[in-house]
């Protein structure tokens, strides 16, 4: 008979290793907690466990793989996101320059052609008579 008062997690990995190294060994019950466990209810939760740890382990070593690509990569990207920024304004500025041009061009058209004057000769609208 074995028990345990801190954790059972510790003894039921224990008497597992314990089990696998002395095979004339076997378990008859379990109780935790006064509830009676299965022994194959043991030894799947001692399963579980090592599959989560050696999961946490595994994502471990990636996380730390990660971190240092990243610190080898040493990019610092505010120098070409200013870069951009400067010549998305710098475009954005062109474009309403643009506009404003498209705008006089449009009122110097209003001038010289008024919509008064639609359907009206060339001779009628420069004062040059025909010859």
């Amino acid at each position: 008979m074995v028990w345990t008062e801190s954790d059972p997690v510790q003894l039921a990995k224990a008497l597992t290793k314990y089990a696998k190294e002395n095979p004339a060994f076997t378990f008859k019950a379990g109780m935790v907690e006064g509830r009676v466990i299965d022994v194959k209810a043991i030894l799947q939760a001692e399963q579980q466990v090592s599959q989560g740890l050696t999961e946490i382990q595994r994502l471990e070593s990636q996380l730390a793989n990660q971190a240092q690509m990243l610190q080898h990569l040493e990019t610092d990207v505010t120098g070409p996101l200013t870069q951009i920024t400067g010549q998305a304004q710098s475009i954005l500025q062109q474009a309403q320059g643009l506009g404003y041009g498209g705008q006089n061009i449009a009122q110097q058209f209003q001038q010289l052609y008024p919509s008064s004057m639609s359907g009206a000769s060339f001779a009628q609208v420069s004062g040059v008579p025909r010859m």
